[in-house]
This record gives structure tokens, sequence and C-alpha cells, in this order.
């Protein structure tokens, strides 16, 4: 009345898996084997450690290496070695597997419900391009309107007396940094879009509505297409507005 967790070849490991440190449990998905017959990923619950936060037998965790970032959570990877989980900590609340092994699926409409937890994380990645462009934004239009660069009157016998720009003031800064700032507005509320429409499909099955479930094909489409689009051009915004700031900008401190 067991599961066994198996990680058999090099390719099965998890790779990147975030905050297994800290973690003394976790879910892993995994592709569920009964009888011969592959029925695709399936979640289970995993214990990683024990009371006294030593790993539980059969179970590796170890790093991968150092990031760009070393500000990021730890990340590394996991190996399972015929780890066994009781039958319950499957999650079955659309499809099951009875004791005898047979497999029960889920409903059609449903089939896809066992994704949500990806679309979640990627919803929270909208969110992160609204905060990190809005971030960036805002401390490049601080910078840029106090940096001076450039006399207002250069052709002025005594130029330097005419004053200086803020660097604000040229069309090409303020066209490269108030793109950013109406970007970040785009993402803060294609962020609320996609969270609403989120909530609105999960609790709806949650709640047994199952012409909620009519919404998963839309819902995984629009964010798998928001979270590439959204996070690539919050990757090149962020970048721009560092580099607006000069040397300034790639100084830790300046938070961009």
């Amino acid at each position: 009345d067991e599961f066994v967790i198996h990680s058999p070849t090099l390719s099965s490991i998890k790779w990147w898996p975030t905050g297994m440190y800290a973690s003394t449990h976790g879910i892993v998905f995994a592709q569920l084997y009964s009888k011969g017959k592959n029925y695709g990923y399936h979640g289970f619950m995993v214990q990683f450690r024990d009371d006294q936060g030593n790993l539980m037998p059969g179970v590796e965790v170890g790093e991968i290496g150092p990031k760009i970032d070393p500000r990021n959570t730890n990340i590394g990877y996991a190996r399972f070695t015929h780890v066994r989980v009781p039958r319950f900590n499957m999650f079955a609340r659309s499809q099951q597997l009875t004791r005898e092994g047979d497999y029960i699926a889920a409903p059609p409409k449903l089939s896809k419900f066992k994704y949500i937890g990806m679309m979640t994380i990627r919803a929270g990645m909208v969110g992160g391009a609204y905060s990190m462009t809005a971030n960036a934004a805002t401390v490049a239009v601080r910078y840029l309107c106090i940096r001076k660069q450039g006399f207002k009157d250069s052709t002025s016998e005594d130029a330097l007396n005419s004053g200086e720009n803020a660097v604000l003031d040229y069309q090409l800064h303020q066209y490269r940094v108030f793109k950013a700032l109406a970007l970040a507005y785009t993402f803060h509320f294609s962020s609320r879009y996609v969270q609403e429409f989120l909530a609105r499909v999960r609790d709806g099955v949650m709640a047994g509505d199952d012409k909620a479930a009519d919404g998963l094909p839309e819902l995984h489409a629009t964010l798998a297409g928001m979270k590439t689009f959204c996070t690539w051009t919050a990757h090149q915004q962020v970048e721009a507005m560092r580099k607006s700031c000069g040397g300034q900008g790639f100084l830790r401190a300046s938070g961009a």
C-alpha cells in the first residue's frame, strides 16, 4: 500500500528545485507507473528530513554550483533512491490509484487541473515582472532627475554659469525611462487580471463547479504567453534602466 519514489537515471534527478535545504517535506512530481503502464506525472508528498534535520533514507540533496546572483535562494538538486511513501500521499482529488493498482482517471475537463500549481507560479512571475520593472524605473527616474550632464547653453561664452541639464531633460532618456515606467503599469494590471482569472477557475473547481474547468485551456495559454513575454521584457527594461544610470547603476546599492 505504498508508492516508491525513484530516480533511476541522471535525467530523472530533480534539477533546480528551490529551498530544499530549509524543507522537511516537499511535493514531488513524478511519472506514475502501475502494472507496467505510465499514467503521466502526478504529485506526491515526500518527507525529506526527520525531526533532527537529517535526510531520510534514500533522499539526496546537493548544490549545483554558484549562480550569477549570490543572493538567490539555495537552489540545487534532489535525487530519490527507492523512497517509500504511503499510498494516500498521492494527490488524488481528481484521479486515484486503487490498492489493487487500478488507475481511475480524472474527468476529461479536470485532467489538466493538476497543472494549477505551475499556473500559480507563472501568475506570480507576471507580478514579479511588474515589481522588478517598477523598482528599476523608479530608481532611474529619481536618479536622472538629480544627475546633471551637459550645459544648458553650450554656445554661451559663459556656459558654466548657464547651469547644467538634468539627464532626464534629454529626450533619449525620457523615451527609455518612460517606456519602462509605462510597461511597469502594464505588467501591474496584467498581473491583477491573471491573478483574478486564476482564482476564479481554481476556486470554482475546488468548490465543485465543473463549468469553471472550461476556463483551464484559456488560462493555461494566457499564463504561458504572459509569463514568457513579461519576464523577457522586464529583463530588457531592468537592464536598460541600469545602463541609463551610468556606472552607478551597476552598484548593488543602487537597487536597480
